[in-house]
């Protein structure tokens, strides 16, 4: 039975499901455009069932896994359907990965099958894999495809001409699925800790893909824009932004999605303007970056009527910038990859004023919010502790960890977020910072968003990051970094006499540090947060 959601996009169970329909309803449709390639809904559909041939021919059973190290492109998308036709399971990985990335996080998935892009411009993956294949005896029967010719795999291009049709194999996999079966692996935490594979359902991915697309069209409603719309696609797809909230909302909506293998400022607003898009969704550094951008107020973004900003609390100057120079409609969002890569979001009609104070919006359905004491007790409202979410987006919990699972989840479903925040008298959430994010100075605790908030609201600065620096003494001490705005001048002193002024002598930076953005190479994570490891890492020398 098919129920008619709001926006008249049917409710179904699977990935697939949406896929054929929207090559029945509108087969010439271009689904994906990725540079000068062009897929309609018809060649999609078609096309990710002849993939999923390919991997019942390679030995593919239900529950397997499949790591991809691919960017963003039509082959990741195609295999994401295909391995939700057969019962598979995706594990994407980044392709910044390195060696050691690899050798710690493969072997602990298990998979059976590994396709890969060859190399890029710093790595050679193919040798970094088949080495790895050699070292692991749990790795000795995975089969290893690669995206190109590579004298240590297979070429994964040319395989669907000659693998013959497994339809009926095919008809009775997609028979035998359940919403609660395992759709895909990310890997999180990897900033803050050991990265931890989260696992995803089905019901997971499709009603987080179901609930964003009506925060979408109903924002794109208000200012007067209807009907099938084009979405860019340009965050990685080893993360959940970038397979969730992009290709998988794209590919549910019915959308016109064009993909992009990798961020760029230049490229985004080019296609902006190219392509008269109507939304664009992205983290606060990456508009930042944007905005700086040489020749910014060159490019027409006038076709914008709805952007999308979620991963931080962003001030009042970011929000009065982003008014003028991409739109006035701005909605901010919140979630992780475990507990649902959004789970609120803001109202398009809300005052910025109010983002610019930590809000975040009301809870999306199907999703419940608590805040609780550090012995667990529920607090009113108000009252700051941490968030714990329950509902339909949060995930199954980390692979075959349970260790982490009973730290993570409590028995009865929630997530226990690791961020601090407040439920207003009206349901909304407002963040106050992470825990996880808290700097131990000897007894004290300092949370960064307090010292970043106050220096960006009194200088112009592209960056701002309170990171913890070990100290022999106190066990951590306080590093502020910063990068004023072009043809901004500020001195040490002037930042010091600020915080000097305004905040508890523990929570006063032992040394402030000028950092010069390397525009080709921002210190951002994959989802466009700053990297505060690579930053510590970088003042560190190791």
């Amino acid at each position: 039975m098919i129920i008619v959601a709001s926006d008249s996009i049917p409710e179904f169970e699977y990935l697939w499901q949406y896929v054929d329909y929207w090559a029945e309803i509108d087969p010439d449709f271009p689904a994906l455009r990725f540079n000068d390639q062009q897929i309609s809904s018809f060649e999609l559909k078609e096309r990710s069932s002849k993939i999923a041939d390919v991997l019942i021919h390679l030995g593919v059973e239900r529950a397997d896994r499949i790591v991809t190290i691919l960017p963003a492109a039509p082959e990741y998308a195609l295999l994401l359907i295909a391995c939700n036709r057969i019962g598979a399971i995706i594990v994407p990985m980044d392709v910044r990965y390195r060696r050691a990335d690899f050798i710690r996080l493969i072997p602990k998935i298990e998979p059976k099958l590994i396709i890969s892009i060859v190399q890029d411009d710093k790595v050679s993956f193919s040798e970094i894999l088949v080495k790895l294949k050699d070292a692991e005896k749990t790795l000795q029967n995975v089969k290893i495809l690669f995206l190109g010719d590579s004298i240590h795999g297979q070429n994964y291009f040319g395989l669907e001409k000659i693998v013959p049709s497994r339809q009926e194999e095919q008809d009775r996999r997609m028979k035998e699925q359940s919403k609660t079966d395992d759709l895909i692996i990310v890997w999180t935490g990897g900033t803050t800790g050991f990265p931890k594979a989260a696992v995803l359902s089905n019901h997971n991915f499709v009603r987080m893909c179901i609930v964003e697309n009506d925060v979408i069209k109903a924002g794109l409603s208000t200012r007067g824009i209807f009907g099938r719309i084009k979405y860019l696609s340009n965050l990685a797809v080893s993360h959940v932004g970038g397979s969730v909230e992009l290709i998988g909302v794209g590919l549910i909506g019915g959308y016109e999605l064009l993909i992009h293998n990798k961020w760029s400022s230049t490229k985004t607003l080019e296609t902006i303007q190219k392509e008269s898009l109507h939304v664009l969704l992205a983290a606060p550094t990456m508009y930042r970056i944007m905005m700086r951008h040489k020749d910014f107020d060159d490019f027409d973004l006038s076709s914008l009527k709805l952007v999308v900003i979620s991963g931080e609390v962003v001030n009042q100057e970011f929000m009065d910038q982003m008014k003028t120079k991409f739109c006035k409609t701005i909605i901010n969002g919140y979630g992780s990859t475990e507990m649902g890569p959004e789970v609120t979001f803001t109202h398009p009609d809300d005052d910025p004023a109010t983002i610019a104070k930590g809000y975040v919006g009301k809870p999306l359905a199907g999703m419940k919010i608590k805040i609780i004491d550090t012995d667990a007790n529920s607090l009113p409202t108000n009252n700051v502790g941490e968030i714990l979410v329950q509902g339909d987006l949060v995930c199954k919990g980390y692979f075959r960890n349970p260790k982490e699972n009973e730290k993570g989840f409590t028995s009865d479903g929630w997530i226990k977020t690791g961020d601090l925040g407040r439920l207003d008298g009206d349901g909304g959430l407002w963040l106050q910072g992470r825990i996880k994010d808290v700097i131990r100075v000897g007894t004290y605790s300092v949370l960064p968003m307090e010292i970043e908030e106050l220096v960006l609201h009194h200088f112009s600065l592209d960056l701002a990051a309170a990171i913890s620096i070990p100290d022999n003494i106190f066990g951590e001490v306080v590093w502020l970094v910063i990068t004023p705005k072009a043809h901004v001048s500020i001195s040490e002193d002037d930042i010091l006499n600020l915080l000097q002024n305004e905040l508890a002598d523990y929570k006063i930076p032992k040394k402030i540090v000028f950092y010069k953005i390397d525009p080709d190479d921002p210190p951002i994570t994959r989802i466009g947060k700053i990297d505060k490891n690579r930053l510590r890492k970088e003042l560190l020398g190791r």
